[in-house]
């Protein structure tokens, strides 16, 4: 029998600790409410998103309000919330509820960025700005994605505000993860994020 070369040990044992470790870090993947929700009905909190959220950031500048969102007082320093769930590739769509009234939100979707100003919100994708919206009554942010007319799926990112709001055709790279960035001073709200209903 042949005795086992230190070298090859070594390599065994670091392959499977860089695998325990890459499936500790991995997120986990949220699954859309069915089909979709009924555009008569309500829509869907993302349960583990919100919870997750409320206790990496809340303090004494961030507030829990009503319905699982948090209420931003002036906060001194930026803070930072990355979500270790993860968005499919399947149809579905989110909203996160929101408002700025001083300083600045930013909101990662995958390679989809929002920011979000007093007097108006951005869209990048892949760092490149794709769409701005001059609006001071903007309700939140949300992320489309569906069907489109030749049955493949499409993306949309969308803000919203004066309505619907307007929105911009994205590529998505899956999985999309969530990560919320709160710059220093701001006043606003964040929160909740939910299925959205009117996919079925």
């Amino acid at each position: 029998m042949m005795a086992t070369k230190p070298s090859a040990l070594i390599t065994v044992i670091g392959t499977l600790l860089l695998f325990a470790v890459s499936a500790m870090s991995a997120p986990v993947l949220l699954e859309p409410p069915g089909n979709g929700i009924p555009t008569l009905s309500k829509n869907k909190p993302l349960e583990g998103i919100n919870s997750e959220m409320i206790s990496t950031l809340a303090d004494e500048h961030f507030f829990v309000k009503g319905q699982q969102g948090l209420k931003i007082k002036n906060n001194p320093n930026e803070k930072i919330y990355n979500s270790s769930y993860a968005l499919p590739d399947k149809p579905f769509s989110i909203l996160c509820n929101l408002s700025v009234e001083k300083g600045a939100i930013h909101i990662t979707t995958g390679n989809i960025r929002f920011v979000v100003l007093p007097d108006h919100t951005e869209i990048y994708q892949n760092g490149k700005r794709i769409k701005t919206y001059e609006s001071r009554t903007n309700r939140g942010i949300g992320v489309e994605r569906g069907y489109g007319i030749e049955n493949r799926l499409e993306s949309v990112a969308r803000i919203h505000a004066d309505g619907y709001g307007p929105g911009a055709d994205v590529k998505l790279l899956f999985p999309v993860t969530i990560s919320v960035r709160v710059m220093p001073n701001t006043l606003g709200t964040i929160g909740p994020w939910q299925w959205q209903r009117g996919m079925k």
